[in-house]
């Protein structure tokens, strides 16, 4: 994070090219991803369309974003 806060590549403390170059991606384009996420009526589908993220990691990054308990939530409703 501090190296992308100063401008720098996720390169520098994150070895894994590709996966930073998908980090660097993301961190560019932080705020139209947002706007995209919250916008999609599929948020999980939205997801699995980021750079690097595959079938497992999204539905991680879905439990760290909340998603699942907004779901459930709208099921109860």
């Amino acid at each position: 994070m501090r190296a992308l806060e100063f401008g720098s590549s996720s390169r520098a403390g994150f070895r894994h090219p590709a996966k930073a170059a998908a980090i660097d991606q993301v961190w560019r384009e932080r705020e139209q991803l947002f706007r995209d996420y919250t916008s999609s009526p599929d948020k999980l589908r939205f997801l699995s369309t980021l750079p690097w993220i595959g079938p497992v990691t999204k539905h991680s990054l879905a439990r760290r974003l909340g998603l699942y308990a907004e779901l459930r939530d709208m099921a109860a409703a």
